[in-house]
Parts: structure tokens; sequence; C-alpha cells
């Protein structure tokens, strides 16, 4: 049986998070096309002794209003069973993909790419200590029609990245460096079994007055009343086998007060079971490596239920 987490949940941590300043976008390796509106500067020489008093005020009434928030979060269990493998085939967060997310031919072909690639690889249960995946050498062998060489990284505790960027030659920086037009990552564990996979665009453009309201989110329990209701952009999805549910993940901005979140939103079919993320600018600078810690979260929140 599995648990059901509100999304209000994941929510109401990302409003917590928010409290910091709001971070600038950042162009990392000339991949990543961000803007946001330049946040109107304060002459703080100006302003008087009181008014810095006020501030410190509003400033802790607002923090004490965010672990309000917290508290007030309610957890939802499910009692009735559910049909784990029925449901699991329903890879409801991969329709949150539309023509545009990977923005030209070359992100689509890999788009599709992946897609056949979840159903031929083979995922080891992260619960299932004697279970087993598709090894490293195994992924390149089915990904070897794509004509890319894999970028390999250590991520600790012997867990192992092994990454495909796709550039686009005909889309180029001044420099003449390829735009990456989409990132396909695989993940080992120490016994070379294969456990998460993910992609997203390299190349992108966010649309923040496109983006959805936090507080407008709290009662969407399902990918399809998240797609029909909000139409979300999406930049990464992902899938991860966990207690022989297949989850899947996408990750959505969302706009809350001054701030914009990424959201990642978890699925069992097109059941919504949880929600986590950190602010939209953190993420952006690595969408691969940010798909798989924040799924490691889901991990260590499902030991818990």
């Amino acid at each position: 049986m599995l648990r059901k987490f509100l999304l209000l949940t994941g929510i109401a941590l990302l409003v917590a998070c928010s409290a910091n300043e709001t971070e600038e976008a950042v162009d990392v390796e000339g991949e990543l096309v961000v803007e946001e509106a330049e946040s109107t500067e304060v002459d703080e020489a100006s302003e008087s002794a009181d008014n810095d008093e006020s501030e410190e005020a509003e400033s802790a009434e607002a923090d004490d209003e965010a672990e309000a928030d917290l508290a007030e979060v309610e957890v939802e269990t499910v009692d009735e069973e559910i049909d784990i493998t029925a449901a699991s085939e329903d890879k409801a967060a991969f329709d949150l993909v539309k023509d545009d997310t990977f923005t030209n031919e070359t992100g689509q072909a890999v788009w599709e790419k992946y897609q056949d690639m979840t159903e031929e690889y083979t995922l080891k249960d992260v619960f299932d200590p004697e279970g087993s995946g598709s090894s490293s050498a195994e992924v390149e062998e089915l990904m070897s029609d794509m004509e890319i060489e894999p970028d390999s990284m250590d991520l600790g505790n012997g867990h192992t990245l092994m990454i495909y960027h796709f550039p686009d030659d005909e889309l180029a920086h001044e420099n003449g460096e390829p735009f990456i037009m989409a990132d396909m990552t695989f993940i080992f564990d120490e016994d070379d079994h294969l456990i998460h996979s993910s992609i997203a665009p390299g190349f992108y453009e966010l649309d923040l007055s496109g983006t959805p309201n936090a507080e407008d989110l709290g009662d969407v329990i399902s990918m399809d009343d998240l797609a029909d209701d909000h139409d979300p952009q999406v930049f990464a999805v992902g899938e991860m086998l966990i207690n022989e549910a297949t989850i899947t993940q996408a990750l959505i901005p969302v706009d809350a007060d001054d701030n914009t979140l990424g959201l990642y939103v978890y699925a069992l079919g097109d059941t919504i079971v949880y929600s986590n993320g950190d602010l939209f600018f953190t993420i952006s600078a690595d969408f691969p490596t940010y798909s798989y810690l924040y799924f490691q979260d889901l991990v260590q929140a499902y030991t818990t239920m």
C-alpha cells in the first residue's frame, strides 16, 4: 500500500525555503537562457533607524508565518489498495511534455529516444537489495544508435552518473560551441545496476508570466488536473522503481510571492504521491543531478511511511 502526500506538503516546504532572497538567473556553460525582471534597488543609506526596525519586525513576522504554514500541513493517507502494476504502466508525468518542451527537432528526437529507452532498460528496485537492473554497458549499447559518447561522474556512495549531451550544430554560441538541446541521464548503484533515469532540455526559455501560483496547487492531486488546470512548463522528467512501483517525476516552475520555485512532482500512474524542490534558479544550474538528488528525498520519505 502506498501513502499519498498532499501536493500542499511540497508547496509549503518550498514556501518556507523561499524566505531567501530571489536568486538571479545563471548561464551555465552558455546552455541555459533564463530571464527575470531585475529587483528594485534600495538605497540603504537613505533609510532611517525607524525603518530598519520596521523591516526587522516584518522579516521576523514573515519567518513566523512560514513556520506556521509548515505546522498546519497535514498528511493524508490512502486506505484502499492500489494496483501497483497497472498504475506503474501509466507514466502520467511523461504526458506533461509538449511539442515545444525540447525546442527543436534535435531535442524532440532525444525525447522520443528516451521514451523508447524506458521500455528497453530495466530499473532496479531501490528497496530490493537482491534485485537487478541494466548495467552501464547495457545502457551504452541501447544508446549506441545515437552516436553520442557519454560523460560519467562519481556521485558518492558508490553511485555513478552517466550523461549524454545532445548538441545542435546549426545553433551555436558566439564562440562556435553548439547549444545542448537535451541531456539524458542514467544513475547506477554501487553494483552497476540502473536505479534512475531522467531527461531535461539543455537550451530553454522560462516563461515567468505563465507559471502557476503555488497557492493554486493546494488541491491538485493528479497529473491530469495539473495539466488541464495549470498547463505547467516542464524542465525535466524521470523515473525510479520504489518498492515495486514505478514512480515518475516532473519538474515544473511555480510562482511563490517574489520567488520562482522548482517543484518536483511525483506520481504513481496519474496520482500525485509526493512533491519537493527548491528555488528554480538553484535547480536550473544542473537539472540532471538535482533530479536524482530530490528523487532520493522521496526514497527517504518512503522509508518513514
